[in-house]
């Protein structure tokens, strides 16, 4: 058990006064415990003072209101930012724990949904509007609802039953009353999945022999529920719903009832509900104990403009996994909850362009693509695909002939305020053979590269350009019978990476094409372009094309990446990198055989890298299982992907928290490792 959570056991669950008032007031007020966490400190404080030092029994909270306090007049209440990471922002008890506080009890009570059982959904609701789509039943969501609403009222104990329910809903609009039930159970089926929390916890009360019941409200029949929890892996029998006992948990009708059936059994209930669950419970003698609703902890976190299905599917699934109470790596949870719905997005568009444009195979490029091109074959492979090995700095080699200017800005002018002498620019670079014609050129081998002397250095390019062409020769020949046989038969091959400007593409095109002499049909897909003048000319060609933003395509969405400058760029780069080296360049080994030099090992932790993609792998494959038993394949819209990432990527304190001593060198060549450059540089500088 971590330091956490020894800490919050001491000061709120060892004290059932405590527990019960603070537990209560953070669920009711949720927001504020997410904002004001230092008001939540001070109650916690007073409730201890009164329940444990003064020795009071009388409730402290009055209306779930905290202890009046005194302040300024008409100030307004100082907020805080959310809670990062996520998963640590409410913790509960282990299962173990847990599990021997229900023991003490002879009969344990669960309730069902969003405590035995999650649904892959931001609301229960949300599935209607999926039976709506398979009954073309426009609006369904909403009739659904008020359907339900008006059965209730119509009975004295607002218990109603599924069937009810269609009937009203055959009679108003002739929809088949058995095929509504059925697609409504068979896409309830298709969300569920067990809370894996609850899991361990109903395990170890079997090994224990203990009685568990199942106590819900709901319009679903006993039958029907047992069989959903042993889909989910439950083996549960005894279950006791509200529709057929008649009575709710609400004020403890329900749990008074079976209390009769009982005898002098203690019995202790557990759900989401705190005037269900908790307050009816206790209301009927049971004893109780809460377990927040996944749903309400993680809604400060998950926004408000998420798309009603694909969007509804991520919430679903992102607040199981950080709230359910299971322990979280904070960049598996980067991963998972960040990336992940954006990296799925991106794998579903590129299926859709290869079917538009005649793409026959995509080529991921190492290293930014490693975890796009896992996802995309481990769950989106409808297009025959490689990683491939590429690099801005090896592409510019490749493409010297026709791009010097690209050499020159990417390899010279960035180093301009490096502390450089040129003498050592062009080791950097490989090319000593040139620091001869230094002096030549009017330059000193020891003199800085500067703003004033880079002009010059330009010059030095152009002058000896066959030179260094030759010297690139050998590159070209190996990359050439690489990419040959990356390439094989396809007719259209696209280059997918990260972003901004597509160069490594444009490079390697001018390459495959003029160079290599391929007849193949070459594009680029890039997860977001920057509004260049010669990006748009790829666009408008139709040899580029960009899924989240791009001058032409959410273009307020590029003008805030392009505000946060190199912060911004930065964190995708180290969240979409690999544990492998950089490619410097191409080479042929001894056997003539296409080899690679990498750069040396930067200062990143392969761990930190396998934990964010393993939480962006795990989205992906929940996010489409679910997806392959609903029967769907939904839409993501590249401004619904992209709002979990744009949303963490405003948070920097909790960035630089967790990537500070990344390495994210911008400077290409052999950088050495003194002269490395850390995410928290870049913030300090303010992303310049």
């Amino acid at each position: 058990m971590g330091m956490k959570q020894q800490i919050y056991d001491a000061l709120v669950r060892r004290n059932a006064g405590v527990q019960d008032e603070y537990e209560r007031y953070v669920m009711a007020h949720l927001d504020e415990h997410q904002r004001n966490r230092l008001r939540h400190w001070k109650l916690l404080a007073a409730l201890n003072w009164h329940y444990r030092v003064r020795s009071r029994s009388a409730p402290l909270l009055t209306q779930d209101a905290p202890p009046k306090r005194k302040g300024k007049k008409g100030a307004p209440p100082r907020e805080a930012a959310l809670h990062y990471p996520e998963s640590e922002a409410l913790l509960r008890r282990d299962p173990e724990k847990l599990a021997r506080l229900l023991g003490r009890y002879d009969i344990v009570s669960f309730d069902l949904f969003d405590t035995l059982i999650f649904r892959a959904c931001a609301s229960p609701q949300d599935v209607f509007w999926l039976v709506g789509n398979a009954l073309y039943l426009t609006n369904f969501h909403q009739i659904r609802r008020d359907i339900e609403k008006e059965c209730r009222e119509r009975h004295a104990d607002h218990e109603v039953f599924l069937e009810e329910i269609y009937e009203t809903a055959a009679q108003r609009y002739g929809i088949d009353k058995e095929k509504g039930m059925r697609k409504e159970l068979e896409l309830e089926r298709a969300l569920c999945f067990a809370n894996p929390y609850m899991q361990q916890v109903v395990k170890l009360l079997q090994e224990q022999g203990k009685r568990i019941i199942v106590t819900s409200n709901m319009y679903l029949r006993s039958d029907v529920l047992r069989e959903l929890l042993a889909s989910c892996g439950y083996d549960l029998k005894e279950i006791y719903v509200s529709c057929e006992q008649g009575c709710s948990k609400r004020h403890g009708a329900l749990q008074r009832k079976l209390s009769q059936s009982f005898g002098n059994s203690t019995v202790i209930h557990i759900g989401d509900n705190y005037r269900m669950d908790v307050e009816g419970s206790r209301m009927a003698g049971w004893k109780a104990v809460h377990y927040p609703n996944v749903s309400e902890l993680g809604k400060p976190y998950r926004g408000t403009r998420m798309s009603v299905l694909s969007g509804s599917v991520w919430q679903g699934l992102v607040n199981a996994k950080l709230h359910s109470g299971e322990p979280l790596d904070p960049y598996y949870e980067y991963g998972y909850a960040y990336a992940g719905y954006l990296v799925v997005g991106f794998c579903k568009w590129l299926n859709e362009a290869a079917k538009r444009r005649g793409i026959d195979r995509f080529l991921f490029a190492a290293r930014d693509m490693d975890v796009v091109y896992k996802v995309y074959r481990q769950c989106f492979s409808q297009v025959d695909s490689a990683y491939i090995r590429a690099s801005r700095t090896s592409s510019i080699h490749l493409s010297f002939a026709r791009h010097i200017d690209h050499f020159f800005d990417w390899h010279i002018r960035r180093r301009i305020r490096s502390a450089l002498t040129l003498k050592a620019v062009l080791q950097e670079l490989e090319l000593d053979f040139l620091i001869p014609y230094l002096s030549q050129a009017g330059l000193c081998p020891q003199e800085l590269l500067d703003g004033d002397n880079a002009p010059a250095m330009k010059a030095l390019l152009y002058a000896h350009r066959e030179e260094i062409l030759a010297h690139y020769a050998p590159e070209r020949q190996a990359a050439e019978a690489y990419y040959r046989a990356q390439i094989a038969d396809a007719k259209h091959i696209c280059f997918v990476d990260l972003g901004w400007k597509g160069s490594t593409a444009s490079s390697l095109e001018y390459f495959l094409k003029e160079i290599c002499h391929l007849d193949v049909e070459i594009s680029s897909a890039l997860l977001g372009s920057e509004g260049h003048a010669f990006v748009d000319e790829k666009i408008d060609t139709g040899k580029l094309e960009s899924y989240i933003f791009s001058s032409q395509a959410n273009a307020d969405i590029m003008r805030v990446h392009n505000r946060n400058g190199d912060i911004w760029r930065r964190i995708y780069e180290i969240i979409f990198t690999s544990k492998e080296r950089s490619l410097l360049r191409f080479c042929l080994n001894a056997q003539g055989e296409p080899d690679f030099v990498w750069l040396r090992e930067e200062i990143r932790d392969p761990q930190i890298i396998d934990a964010m993609q393993q939480g962006i792998m795990d989205f992906a494959r929940d996010y489409t299982r679910i997806e392959k038993r609903l029967g769907a394949d939904f839409v993501i819209a590249a401004r619904d992907a992209y709002r979990p990432l744009f949303r963490i990527l405003h948070e920097t304190e909790y960035n630089l928290r967790l990537f500070q001593e990344f390495e994210v060198c911008f400077i290409a060549g052999n950088v050495s490792r003194q002269r490395a450059e850390m995410f928290k540089d870049v913030v300090m500088k303010g992303g310049k």
